[in-house]
């Protein structure tokens, strides 16, 4: 969902979340998905994570995280066989520091891709191949 924080720089305007719903459906097409990504209306960042309050598997990725490798908290909360997974991206601007300690609050995990800036989409993929990966991992170990 895309979500309206104090740094965003995207405006929702025209038929961006049409298109958005059409790049979507065009890639699980592509990949062979059998489900298509839902996308939801632009909502406020407090009311999603009231919303994902229940969400098994929390993260926020933030580039001024502490320092620690990634995957041990991946694999540690993948043990716990969740049912659904929330990724937290931060705009383009990034996150304000309130706005990651308020989804703290709710038990979303602060966890960093690296401390340099990256683009909100090229950090949505590189988090969405990490978890796929960790996940593959989890599920062949013995």
């Amino acid at each position: 969902s895309p979500l309206m924080t104090k740094r965003v720089v995207a405006k929702l305007q025209g038929n961006r979340l049409k298109r958005w719903h059409e790049i979507a459906k065009e890639a699980a097409q592509q990949s062979e998905r059998l489900e298509i990504p839902k996308i939801d209306n632009p909502a406020p960042l407090d009311s999603f994570l009231e919303e994902t309050r229940l969400t098994d598997m929390k993260f926020i990725f933030w580039e001024k995280a502490p320092p620690v490798p990634i995957s041990p908290q991946i694999q540690a909360s993948l043990l716990q066989f969740p049912n659904n997974v929330s990724l937290l991206i931060g705009p383009e601007g990034g996150w304000e520091k309130e706005e990651v300690d308020r989804a703290i609050e709710k038990g979303y995990i602060a966890v960093s891709l690296g401390e340099r800036p990256i683009r909100a989409e090229t950090a949505a993929l590189a988090a969405l191949a990490i978890l796929q990966y960790e996940i593959g991992n989890v599920r062949k170990s013995p």
